[in-house]
Parts: C-alpha cells; sequence; structure tokens
C-alpha cells in the first residue's frame, strides 16, 4: 500500500534513500514542523540534510558516552549552509552538534525514525529493526 508517508527498509539503496526523503519533504507534516527528531546513521542524513535546508531546528540523538545528553541540537541559522552536507555526518554532529539535557524542555513536531517492517495481521517482524522493537512499542503506547 502505498500511502504518501516514506517507509525505508534496511536493505534500500541511495536512490530509495533519496526518493524517501523527497517524499517525506513534501508532506505537510513536514513543511509545518519547527523541530525535527532525526536518528542518526547514515540511512538519515539525506533527511537530516533536508531538515536543515528547510530551516528547521533539527535534534539527532547523540552517540553513547559520558555527554550527560540525550540528544544533540542542530540550529541552521548558526551555520553557513555550505556547512550542511558536513554538519550532518556522524563527525560533524560529534563536533558541532550542542549537547540538550533531558530537562530541557522541546516540542518535537516530527519523528524521523528507523522502523522494522512489520506483518500487520500477526505482528511478526519481517526485517531486522536494529533495537527498534522497544522504542516502537512506546510510541505506539
Amino acid at each position: 500500500v502505498d500511502d504518501e508517508r516514506p517507509e525505508v527498509d534496511v536493505t534500500v539503496g541511495d536512490s530509495e534513500l533519496k526518493a524517501a526523503t523527497h517524499r517525506l519533504k513534501k508532506l505537510p507534516e513536514f513543511q509545518r514542523a519547527k523541530w525535527v527528531h532525526a536518528d542518526r546513521g547514515r540511512r538519515f542524513r539525506d533527511v537530516r540534510l533536508a531538515t536543515l535546508s528547510a530551516q528547521k531546528m533539527l535534534l539527532v540523538p547523540m552517540e553513547a558516552g559520558g555527554h550527560g545528553s540525550a540528544v544533540a541540537l542542530l540550529d541552521p541559522s548558526k551555520f553557513d549552509a555550505k556547512l550542511y552536507r558536513y554538519v550532518v555526518t556522524s563527525g560533524g554532529l560529534a563536533r558541532l552538534g550542542e549537547p540538550v539535557g533531558l530537562r530541557v524542555p522541546l516540542r518535537v513536531e516530527l519523528l524521523a525514525l528507523g522502523s522494522s517492517l512489520v506483518d500487520p495481521i500477526t505482528g511478526a517482524r519481517r526485517v531486522d529493526g536494529r533495537r527498534a522493537a522497544g522504542r516502537e512499542f512506546a510510541l505506539l503506547r
């Protein structure tokens, strides 16, 4: 079923990722959102780039470590647009992302998350979700 919401499979190639990002940018929810939370990792680099290019605040989970923070904030107004391609890489996120503590009140309006494909009848996973099951369950509750 092709409903305008992009679904990104673990095994997709770059052209499919770009197409999913293109569909995401057209969604009214993306266009209205001022704050976007996007997963880290190569598969979501285009989503992060599209978010900054659209002048939206971007939140990205930080790598495990002693940061005392769960997410990094990227404010597009703090970077020259020429740097966006670097800022959305893991090196750019680590170097230029502003750590945000868990107690800071934020209003995330759109989540761009990795997911697993699930059989709608049995609920069985069809593709490895890579630690996403707990998060998916929490979001559905």
